[in-house]
């Protein structure tokens, strides 16, 4: 088998060095990482891309390290996750019985699926795609310009509902990183069995899209309607909770209008 070239030699040199303050033991008569050491007998396979930068890279450590411990693991994977190459997303598989790390440079996630009606359960809600190693469940979901082709996604679901353990969702991200645009897309989702309330912080027109839809109250940019709607959701709460109290103490089924979810997106406020 053909081994590394000269630059890949280098880099694999470079990354065991970096790793020696970690995996090396003061009283190891014998280490297996000590600088200036044997970096060959630590990587155990490697592969790189056409830019010289390592895609796979499997490596044995010494049996005491306590890779149990998550804080240890952590401060490996961030000194290879910085020598490897920062902007890519990366996979660390920890063999405990072995001592052999595994990294894997996962494949960029889809960007071209648009948002949509996508099939999912009642209070389900798509926040957005991951890997295939990550879930186990995928649902269709139309991709570019195919509009007549659907391909199978794994999903990241927001289930929501009267036994959801997390029924409020803070979106946080720089400006230009794609907050407003996830929560447009979940304010279109909620549009299927709900009300949605917008107040709109930016003023930019993001929301302009659901200004006069069906199941849209308002959608509000200043400050003075933001007050007020937002003064009107809290009364319409307390409303709804008052009348399911009142259906559950009469016997009688919860009013249409009540079972009706409302939504209050409040973007940048």
């Amino acid at each position: 088998e053909e081994g590394p070239g000269e630059a890949e030699a280098e880099r694999l040199r470079a990354l065991y060095e970096a790793l020696v303050p970690y995996f090396r033991a003061e009283d190891d008569p014998e280490p297996l990482y000590a600088h200036g050491g044997d970096w060959e007998a630590v990587f155990l396979d490697h592969a790189f891309d056409e830019t010289g930068r390592p895609v796979l890279l499997e490596l044995c450590y010494p049996p005491y390290f306590t890779d149990g411990e998550p804080g240890f693991r952590a401060r490996i994977e961030q000194v290879l996750h910085a020598k490897c190459g920062r902007g890519r997303e990366y996979l660390f598989d920890w063999d405990e019985e072995g001592n052999v790390l595994t990294l894997t440079v996962l494949p960029p996630l889809p960007d071209d699926i648009r948002a949509q009606r996508f099939v999912t359960a009642p209070g389900e809600t798509v926040l957005g795609f991951t890997g295939p190693e990550s879930v186990r469940r995928t649902l269709p979901a139309v991709r570019g310009d195919a509009l007549e082709d659907a391909a199978d996604v794994p999903p990241v679901l927001w289930r929501t509902g009267p036994r959801s353990a997390e029924p409020h969702l803070l979106v946080l991200g720089r400006p230009g990183s794609g907050t407003t645009t996830l929560l447009r897309s979940i304010a279109l989702q909620a549009l299927r069995d709900g009300d949605v309330l917008v107040v709109d912080g930016s003023g930019t027109g993001e929301y302009a899209c659901l200004a006069g839809r069906r199941g849209v109250p308002a959608v509000e940019c200043g400050l003075g309607g933001a007050l007020a709607v937002l003064e009107w959701a809290a009364h319409e709460t307390e409303r709804r909770l008052l009348s399911v109290h009142e259906a559950r103490r009469t016997g009688r089924p919860v009013p249409e209008d009540v079972r009706r979810r409302l939504w209050i997106v409040v973007d940048r406020p």
